[in-house]
């Protein structure tokens, strides 16, 4: 056999393989066995997730720091560079209405997911006037929140737990 015989032969047979493991990691993300991949700049679109707001970035090579504020609802996630999911579970809302003289302002209380691989890692963190704002470290990444919209409106206002955003800031 000549070399350019044997050099067909072997693109044909990396060209099979590649197509086949294409073809496996497509049917096992169909399958729901592997997530699709989120990059922190991509948004997660199906049915039941929303889309995430990128509100700003700070990247330093040099120095290997990271800094990132991202929005998020109950309803989307974050990846974190190092592979983790970040994710709101639950949010608890004590803030005084904007029709009601309160003794104490109140606060918001999110419960977040961290999950990477099949290890969920749960926390909570305050935000509120009069509170000490809460932070979580998560694999050497620090979690905090910097806002929260809606504000609480008049008493009559129900606010629902897919409607709340949370604005956190991601460090390292």
């Amino acid at each position: 056999m000549t070399s350019h015989k044997i050099l067909t032969i072997l693109l044909i047979i990396l060209a099979i393989f590649l197509g086949a493991s294409v073809f496996l990691q497509n049917k096992k993300v169909d399958e729901g066995v592997v997530p699709p991949v989120v990059t922190e700049e991509q948004v997660v679109s199906t049915t039941t997730i929303a889309t995430t707001t990128v509100q700003t970035a700070t990247t330093t090579p040099a120095t290997g720091s990271y800094s990132k504020e991202v929005s998020l609802t109950t309803e989307n996630y974050f990846e974190i560079p190092d592979g983790s999911i970040l994710s709101i579970k639950r949010i608890n809302d004590s803030r005084c209405a904007a029709n009601v003289n309160c003794v104490w302002a109140g606060n918001v209380i999110a419960v977040f997911n961290a999950k990477i691989g099949t290890v969920i890692d749960s926390f909570e963190l305050k935000f509120g006037p009069g509170t000490e704002a809460t932070k979580h470290t998560y694999h050497g990444y620090t979690v905090s929140i910097v806002g929260v919209s809606p504000d609480k409106g008049p008493t009559s206002q129900i606010i629902g737990q897919k409607d709340y955003k949370i604005t956190v800031k991601v460090t390292k």
